[in-house]
């Protein structure tokens, strides 16, 4: 096994390459030039031509090996190269720690759970009990109330509209695809579930290149369409401009939605008897009464539970927003990191993974007991709906 030395950034100590050491048995006090050996006695022996996986697997055993150098003592730091190490931070009295480097004392701040300076705070920090400051936080600091109230209306807004556009295409198709005397119908069906089919990020990093201010196509179709009858169009900031941006996500959302309710619709269309839609022709009933009074109260019946899933599916949709928009643009008015697209499971992640002046993981918890709060509550009422919760008695 070849053993090299380094050094690592925190301390950038020279350090002398150490020869290629092959040896199948350690022994106590071994010299080779000058390099010196002290095993532990847990480990005495080595194999011999060790590869770098097997090293790795090993490198807590070879993690105990002291290697002197020229009076430096080195340590395994990865496959074939040793290093000095040693902590960044000295511990103080009073649970103090100070970096070794620049000389800096942290000591522990207890209400917020980190080590922190006069000028700076070190991540991650510790565990604290603050009880429910983060959820007072949330509806009583004004800067972050407000940031927060914006997104989750957007995100009611998201969930609702998404649920509605989609459903109601799935309908106008399933509906006009259901006509006795249309011809194709397999071919228009296939047509309409090819967005089912394209896997979801795909389909969203897609829109996402289409929507481009400069070079997307949505852009050059409408401006070239709209040229021809007189009218001249600058381009639409689709991802840029927190209105177009709502309309973007609305509008990919639908792209991707309407195929499951086009199909859900269809097999319940299907399974509507004839008989009764006879009936009615006899009592001299027409169309839109048909629809009104017979199918559409027989769909919902069926599909109700499923618009309460898919609602509470589109409520934490993180893919459909972070891929498409980012949860961008940026919020302006906003203290916390949030776009005005973010819904509340991307400014989640933002709070907890983005935060330019460090992660809040306590606001971004808040925030997800809040989502599963909303998100119970509306299982709750799909599970009554539905009829879930009712006890069944057996049949004597």
């Amino acid at each position: 096994m070849a053993i090299g030395a380094a050094t690592t950034q925190e301390n950038r100590s020279a350090a002398t390459p150490a020869r290629p050491i092959y040896a199948a048995t350690l022994p106590a006090n071994l010299r080779v030039s000058s390099v010196t050996l002290q095993p532990r006695p847990e480990l005495t022996t080595l194999p011999e031509g060790l590869r770098k996986g097997e090293i790795f697997q090993r490198r807590a055993a070879l993690k105990k090996i002291t290697v002197q150098i020229a009076g430096t003592d080195l340590h395994y730091y990865r496959p074939q190269l040793l290093a000095k190490l040693q902590t960044k931070y000295l511990p103080l009295p009073e649970h103090g720690l100070q970096d070794r480097r620049s000389g800096e004392i942290f000591y522990p701040n207890f209400d917020q759970g980190f080590f922190a300076s006069d000028y700076r705070k070190l991540d991650p920090g510790f565990f604290v009990f603050v009880g429910a400051a983060n959820f007072k936080k949330l509806f009583a600091n004004d800067n972050i109330k407000h940031s927060f109230l914006k997104i989750f209306l957007w995100t009611m807004l998201w969930a609702c509209g998404s649920v509605f556009l989609t459903f109601s295409v799935g309908l106008i198709l399933a509906l006009a695809l259901n006509a006795k005397k249309l011809r194709g119908k397999v071919f228009y069906r296939l047509a309409f579930i090819v967005p089912y089919s394209i896997p979801f990020f795909i389909s969203i990093l897609v829109f996402r290149g289409m929507l481009n201010k400069d070079f997307g196509i949505v852009n050059e179709v409408l401006s070239k369409g709209l040229g021809l009858v007189g009218i001249s169009l600058s381009n639409i900031n689709w991802l840029g401009d927190p209105l177009w941006a709502k309309v973007s996500c609305l509008m990919a959302n639908l792209w991707l939605g309407f195929p499951y309710m086009f199909l859900i619709t269809t097999g319940i269309l299907q399974s509507i008897p004839p008989s009764i839609y006879e009936a009615a022709q006899i009592d001299n009933v027409g169309r839109w009464p048909q629809l009104t009074r017979i199918t559409l109260p027989l769909i919902m019946s069926a599909v109700g539970p499923l618009l309460v899933g898919s609602f509470a599916f589109n409520l934490s949709n993180f893919v459909g927003i972070y891929l498409l928009t980012g949860g961008g643009p940026p919020m302006m008015d906003s203290n916390t990191p949030a776009g005005e697209t973010d819904i509340l499971i991307s400014y989640t992640y933002r709070l907890a993974f983005e935060g330019g002046r460090g992660q809040d993981f306590g606001l971004a918890s808040a925030i997800a007991v809040l989502i599963f709060i909303i998100i119970a509550i509306l299982t709750f009422i799909n599970f009554k709906y539905s009829g879930m919760l009712k006890d069944r008695k057996a049949s004597s």
